[in-house]
């Protein structure tokens, strides 16, 4: 308030001045009007000006402050999506890698190049793979053989897989001894593996897929970081995903598919920068100043 009443004190001292200089100079009443009118409109388009000069500085400083607020918000998104896929599709990858190579199910599932997963719908998948493939891969899914590489990975990698056993024989070997023997209750476990634990990793990865395609975080925060498994992850999906997507209008994990092209694209682009410069390349994303 003080410096507001200054500011005004000092304006009008100035006209006041300014307006006995003027009539100390010009002897008649009109010629003294006439100036101080051509004055007065100068000071007036001076005033004008700066005025539209400030808004515009306070404008582009507050345009700049929005920018950067914004900038702050996205990469705090992107770190915070970082440690969510740490905890929900980082760790999911190897077991899940795991189980299908011991099971055999790799053998079938690398008929399809990385090259060719485009679309990643019904149509596509079975021009690499079969009805005949995908038969033999139901039976694999069946099979004690995956059974134990489920249980293998469980307590390899943790999982929380809920085993449930059944006594099948009890047998008297003497001496108050007996000889009991178990059998795993298959269904349960392969169910929880295929259902719950396949169709949990696919929703993270779409989770964290949507908020980098629609920009709500930088993924170039993270991309260095988290598309090599990212990649791996989608492509082992592959299969699983293209097996929903029997119709186009109905299709699922639509983000996690845009997300891997852009990736895959962004990788493409900094191996060929790599191989120009022939030196170490690696991209650390925005960074807010």
């Amino acid at each position: 308030m003080k410096k507001k009443l200054i500011i005004v004190a000092v304006v009008v001292l100035t006209i006041t001045v300014l307006e006995a200089v003027l009539a100390a100079i010009f002897k008649t009443k009109s010629e003294y009007m006439e100036m101080l009118y051509f004055i007065s409109q100068i000071v007036n388009c001076i005033v004008v000006a700066f005025g539209v000069i400030y808004a515009a500085w306070q404008y582009y400083l507050s345009a700049n402050d929005s920018k950067r607020n914004s900038d702050i918000i996205r990469v705090q998104k992107a770190i915070d999506l970082a440690q969510f896929f740490k905890d929900n599709i980082l760790d999911k990858y190897p077991p899940l890698n795991y189980i299908m190579d011991q099971s055999g199910s790799n053998q079938i599932l690398k008929k399809i190049s990385p090259s060719d997963m485009k679309s990643f719908d019904y149509q596509e998948m079975r021009r690499y793979i079969t009805e005949k493939d995908s038969e033999q891969l139901r039976k694999i899914q069946d099979s004690n053989e995956f059974l134990k590489a489920l249980i293998d990975a469980n307590g390899i990698f943790n999982m929380h897989f809920e085993i449930n056993t059944i006594v099948n024989n009890i047998k008297d070997v003497g001496e108050n001894k007996k000889e009991i023997t178990f059998s795993i209750v298959k269904t349960p476990v392969i169910n929880t593996f295929l259902n719950d634990y396949i169709n949990q990793t696919l929703n993270n990865l779409e989770y964290l897929a949507m908020h980098f395609t629609h920009n709500t975080a930088d993924s170039s925060v993270v991309y260095q970081s988290l598309h090599q498994i990212y990649i791996k992850a989608v492509e082992q999906l592959y299969y699983f995903i293209a097996n929903l997507n029997k119709d186009p209008v109905e299709k699922y994990y639509t983000n996690t598919i845009a997300l891997y092209h852009r990736w895959k694209t962004e990788r493409g682009q900094n191996d060929i920068k790599r191989s120009d410069h022939d030196e170490q390349f690696q991209t650390h994303g925005t960074i807010v100043k």
